[in-house]
């Protein structure tokens, strides 16, 4: 993941019951964190996510393995999906014939590309 700037440090969290009511799209990257989203959603009231699978938007492969146990090699492949599923899922919120990235950029502000709102 280095060569495409990604660090490897842990940045999860959990989806809280506010996220239901800020955010337009929730996406999940497994069946089982899917379902436990969509139960949780059941408990809010105002829930206007729409929760989706990031799977789905691959036409190549639905389902991919945790490359944890793995090697660079799976990293890689998980890397591949996760780029062609963020970008068909942009080209679909966007619409079609706007370019959905430039590039891929790190999930926190880098300060070091030109898409990096820190950049100077």
């Amino acid at each position: 993941m280095k060569k495409h700037g990604i660090p490897m440090s842990h940045v999860a969290r959990q989806v809280t019951k506010e996220d239901f009511a800020t955010f337009d799209y929730i996406l999940c990257t497994d069946e089982s964190n899917l379902r436990g989203v969509n139960r949780k959603s059941n408990q809010v009231k105002n829930c206007r996510a729409k929760i989706e699978l990031l799977w789905s938007y691959d036409q190549k492969q639905l389902i991919i393995e945790d490359p944890y146990y793995g090697n660079d090699a799976d990293f890689e492949a998980v890397y591949q999906q996760g780029v062609r599923c963020c970008r068909a899922f942009l080209e679909k919120v966007r619409g079609p014939g706007r370019p959905a990235v430039a590039q891929a950029h790190p999930p926190r502000p880098c300060g070091k590309c030109q898409q990096c709102p820190l950049f100077s």
